[in-house]
């Protein structure tokens, strides 16, 4: 299921203020359906404000614009086919542009007065309709959204806000509404995919925490003191110099600078933070074992060799505070 780019696209969710409504893309009863509906809401109304900032508004046909949008939606054959008449549309802008530049110089020189012939601004209106229709469809089902949108709903909310319809719904952040419903169906794709490192990790702190020599601290974090120093306590303003060994719950090494016999140097706080805090309990000289759960480790990101809800085992040497 590919929705990150459509997560970058859209941004943010709220809540519904209306309830059942039906029209030609069908019911909207669910959060789905809702989220299907805003998704052509702000892409529709993206489209509207690009053209009236370029006051091309007041020049594409959007009766014909609107038709040629559902005949790419629908993947209907096309009056005119937008890609073999690419130079057609690029002329136009040109000539559009033109025209603005002049518009910005000369007071008197308005959108009206641009006087584009009317079969070449209707071939151009249902060439950029067609296009966004096309496109629109296209990339939707490349990235899987066709799969978790009701795409009749989405398209009606588009054509709905291109013709400055009433929409058959509102909410109070439209945007948040769309990226929270988003947000959740990645966690549980990740869930369903990773969801076995969650529970191993929380199966095997929940026994972990139980040995006496292991210590657990408010947020969560465990560790175990194999040596303690004498030395300078690491602080959050320190770049220190250290040794470690990370595992995996079952034992796997994902890295080691004691295995390369180099070790790293870097700031306390440009780390993961399980290491943030494990850090600042260390005094130089110390060589503590750290319990991350995956929450104060990577997360839900895929590290590679680190997958998502991995916690994470860590053997660390302080051996010098650098500054």
């Amino acid at each position: 299921m590919k929705i990150k780019n459509l997560l970058i696209a859209v941004l943010f969710g709220g809540t519904i203020f209306s309830c059942t409504t039906s029209n030609n893309g069908g019911a909207i009863t669910t959060e789905k359906d809702s989220v299907s509906y805003f998704v052509g809401n702000l892409e529709g109304d993206r489209i509207r404000k690009s053209f009236e900032m370029g006051s091309a508004d007041t020049l594409i046909n959007f009766d014909l614009y609107i038709k040629a949008f559902t005949d790419g939606s629908l993947e209907k054959e096309f009056k005119m086919d937008p890609d073999s008449n690419e130079v057609f549309i690029q002329n136009f802008i040109k000539d559009l542009r033109a025209a603005m530049q002049q518009s910005q110089t000369d007071s008197t020189f308005t959108t009206s007065a641009f006087r584009f012939e009317s079969s070449r601004l209707d071939s151009v209106s249902y060439l950029l309709g067609a296009n966004m229709g096309k496109y629109m469809t296209k990339n939707f089902k490349e990235q899987g959204i066709d799969t978790i949108l009701e795409m009749k709903l989405m398209y009606e909310g588009f054509v709905s806000t291109i013709k400055k319809e009433a929409l058959r719904i509102d909410a109070e952040d439209k945007q948040m509404m769309v990226r929270s419903y988003f947000i959740a169906l990645q966690e549980a794709d990740m869930m369903n995919k990773f969801g076995e490192n969650k529970a191993a990790g929380e199966e095997f702190l929940a026994k972990n925490k139980a040995l006496e020599a292991v210590t657990v601290t408010a947020s969560g974090l465990q560790y175990e003191v194999l040596k303690e120093g004498n030395g300078v306590k690491a602080a959050a303003k320190n770049t220190v110099k250290v040794h470690y060994h990370g595992t995996l719950v079952d034992g796997t090494v994902f890295e080691s600078t004691v295995e390369k016999n180099e070790p790293a140097t870097f700031g306390v706080t440009q780390v993961i933070p399980g290491w943030i805090e494990g850090l600042q309990l260390m005094s130089v000289g110390s060589k503590y074992k750290f319990f991350i759960p995956y929450d104060l480790a990577y997360g839900t990101r895929d590290q590679g060799n680190i997958k998502p809800y991995s916690m994470l085992i860590f053997e660390i040497e302080l051996l010098e505070i650098v500054k």
